[in-house]
Protein backbone atom coordinates (compact mmCIF):
# COMPACT_ATOMS: atom_id res chain seq x y z
CA UNK A 1 0.00 0.00 0.00
CA UNK A 2 1.37 3.69 -0.57
CA UNK A 3 0.82 6.22 1.29
CA UNK A 4 -0.40 9.59 -0.33
CA UNK A 5 -0.60 12.99 1.27
CA UNK A 6 -3.09 15.52 -0.16
CA UNK A 7 -3.54 19.19 0.70
CA UNK A 8 -7.12 20.43 0.25
CA UNK A 9 -9.38 23.49 0.64
CA UNK A 10 -11.92 22.98 3.52
CA UNK A 11 -14.52 22.51 0.87
CA UNK A 12 -12.75 19.61 -0.80
CA UNK A 13 -12.45 18.03 2.99
CA UNK A 14 -16.43 18.36 3.15
CA UNK A 15 -17.02 16.86 0.27
CA UNK A 16 -14.41 13.83 0.81
CA UNK A 17 -16.07 13.51 4.17
CA UNK A 18 -19.26 13.33 2.40
CA UNK A 19 -18.25 10.29 -0.11
CA UNK A 20 -16.41 8.45 3.04
CA UNK A 21 -19.83 8.48 5.06
CA UNK A 22 -22.27 7.51 1.85
CA UNK A 23 -23.86 4.23 3.09
CA UNK A 24 -22.54 4.15 6.69
CA UNK A 25 -24.20 3.79 9.52
CA UNK A 26 -25.46 7.12 10.85
CA UNK A 27 -24.84 8.01 13.50
CA UNK A 28 -21.76 6.59 14.96
CA UNK A 29 -19.68 7.33 17.28
CA UNK A 30 -17.25 9.86 15.64
CA UNK A 31 -19.19 10.93 12.75
CA UNK A 32 -20.14 14.45 12.26
CA UNK A 33 -23.32 15.24 12.91
CA UNK A 34 -25.62 18.78 12.15
CA UNK A 35 -28.60 20.02 14.21
CA UNK A 36 -30.70 23.34 14.79
CA UNK A 37 -29.53 25.05 18.00
CA UNK A 38 -31.43 26.32 20.72
CA UNK A 39 -31.38 29.95 18.71
CA UNK A 40 -32.34 28.63 14.97
CA UNK A 41 -28.56 28.02 14.23
CA UNK A 42 -26.70 25.47 12.68
CA UNK A 43 -24.56 23.72 15.14
CA UNK A 44 -21.75 21.38 13.76
CA UNK A 45 -21.12 18.17 16.56
CA UNK A 46 -19.10 15.12 16.74
CA UNK A 47 -21.87 11.99 17.59
CA UNK A 48 -20.60 10.43 21.03
CA UNK A 49 -23.79 8.92 21.88
CA UNK A 50 -24.09 10.85 25.07
CA UNK A 51 -27.44 12.34 26.54
CA UNK A 52 -27.34 15.31 24.08
CA UNK A 53 -26.67 13.56 20.84
CA UNK A 54 -29.73 10.95 21.65
CA UNK A 55 -32.10 13.78 23.42
CA UNK A 56 -31.70 15.36 19.66
CA UNK A 57 -32.19 12.31 17.79
CA UNK A 58 -35.29 11.39 19.84
CA UNK A 59 -36.71 14.22 18.70
CA UNK A 60 -35.90 14.10 14.58
CA UNK A 61 -32.76 17.00 15.40
CA UNK A 62 -29.54 14.95 13.82
CA UNK A 63 -29.07 15.14 10.11
CA UNK A 64 -26.08 14.14 8.40
CA UNK A 65 -24.93 16.96 6.22
CA UNK A 66 -25.44 21.47 6.98
CA UNK A 67 -27.72 21.01 3.79
CA UNK A 68 -29.86 18.65 5.38
CA UNK A 69 -30.28 20.75 8.54
CA UNK A 70 -31.09 24.00 6.65
CA UNK A 71 -33.57 22.31 4.91
CA UNK A 72 -35.96 21.31 7.75
CA UNK A 73 -34.55 24.90 9.35
CA UNK A 74 -36.49 26.58 6.55
CA UNK A 75 -39.75 24.16 6.72
CA UNK A 76 -39.92 24.89 10.02
CA UNK A 77 -39.76 28.97 9.21
CA UNK A 78 -42.67 28.35 6.34
CA UNK A 79 -44.55 26.50 8.73
CA UNK A 80 -44.55 29.60 11.27
CA UNK A 81 -45.01 32.24 8.32
CA UNK A 82 -48.22 30.08 7.33
CA UNK A 83 -49.51 30.14 10.54
CA UNK A 84 -49.10 33.40 11.35
CA UNK A 85 -50.61 34.69 7.72
CA UNK A 86 -53.85 32.37 8.22
CA UNK A 87 -54.58 34.32 12.07
CA UNK A 88 -53.91 37.52 10.60
CA UNK A 89 -55.85 37.10 7.19
CA UNK A 90 -58.63 34.56 8.29
CA UNK A 91 -58.78 35.70 12.12
CA UNK A 92 -58.12 32.10 13.82
CA UNK A 93 -55.44 29.90 15.07
CA UNK A 94 -55.50 26.94 12.17
CA UNK A 95 -54.08 24.36 14.90
CA UNK A 96 -56.90 24.98 17.45
CA UNK A 97 -60.05 25.10 14.88
CA UNK A 98 -62.13 22.75 14.12
CA UNK A 99 -64.17 20.25 15.98
CA UNK A 100 -63.62 16.99 15.29
CA UNK A 101 -66.93 15.28 16.87
CA UNK A 102 -69.15 16.77 14.56
CA UNK A 103 -68.45 15.74 11.15
CA UNK A 104 -67.71 20.08 9.94
CA UNK A 105 -65.52 20.25 7.08
CA UNK A 106 -62.08 20.82 7.21
CA UNK A 107 -59.28 21.36 4.30
CA UNK A 108 -55.78 21.35 4.39
CA UNK A 109 -53.11 21.77 1.98
CA UNK A 110 -51.15 19.14 0.58
CA UNK A 111 -48.93 17.89 -2.55
CA UNK A 112 -51.02 16.05 -5.67
CA UNK A 113 -48.89 13.93 -7.12
CA UNK A 114 -50.64 13.52 -9.91
CA UNK A 115 -50.79 17.26 -10.60
CA UNK A 116 -47.66 17.90 -9.51
CA UNK A 117 -48.50 21.14 -7.34
CA UNK A 118 -50.08 22.44 -4.45
CA UNK A 119 -53.87 21.18 -3.86
CA UNK A 120 -56.11 21.37 -0.76
CA UNK A 121 -58.21 17.92 0.62
CA UNK A 122 -61.60 18.35 2.13
CA UNK A 123 -62.17 16.37 6.10
CA UNK A 124 -64.75 15.92 8.11
CA UNK A 125 -64.04 12.86 10.04
CA UNK A 126 -60.30 11.58 9.89
CA UNK A 127 -57.31 14.37 11.36
CA UNK A 128 -54.99 13.92 9.41
CA UNK A 129 -51.55 15.04 10.47
CA UNK A 130 -51.33 18.69 9.11
CA UNK A 131 -48.05 20.82 10.44
CA UNK A 132 -50.17 23.78 9.35
CA UNK A 133 -53.54 22.78 11.07
CA UNK A 134 -56.72 23.11 9.06
CA UNK A 135 -58.86 25.70 7.20
CA UNK A 136 -62.39 26.51 7.52
CA UNK A 137 -63.37 27.07 3.86
CA UNK A 138 -62.41 25.91 0.49
CA UNK A 139 -61.88 29.60 -0.86
CA UNK A 140 -59.33 30.15 2.12
CA UNK A 141 -57.42 27.26 1.18
CA UNK A 142 -57.31 28.28 -2.81
CA UNK A 143 -56.16 31.69 -1.08
CA UNK A 144 -53.77 30.15 1.41
CA UNK A 145 -51.82 27.80 -1.59
CA UNK A 146 -52.08 31.01 -3.92
CA UNK A 147 -51.05 33.76 -1.26
CA UNK A 148 -48.09 31.80 0.30
CA UNK A 149 -47.14 29.35 -2.15
CA UNK A 150 -43.36 29.42 -1.90
CA UNK A 151 -43.72 28.14 1.72
CA UNK A 152 -46.70 25.82 1.36
CA UNK A 153 -44.14 23.86 -1.63
CA UNK A 154 -41.63 24.10 0.77
CA UNK A 155 -43.61 22.11 3.38
CA UNK A 156 -45.17 19.77 1.19
CA UNK A 157 -43.14 18.94 -2.06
Amino acid sequence: MKKVTLELTDEQLEEVKKIINVGKEFPKIGYEYWCIGHIGDLVSNIWLNDRYDNQRLSIGNVYSTEEEAQLQYDKLVAIQKVKTYIKKEFGYDSEKWGVWDDYTQKYMPCWNFQERGLDYMRNTYAKYYSPIGFLETPDQANQLIKDMKDELELIYK
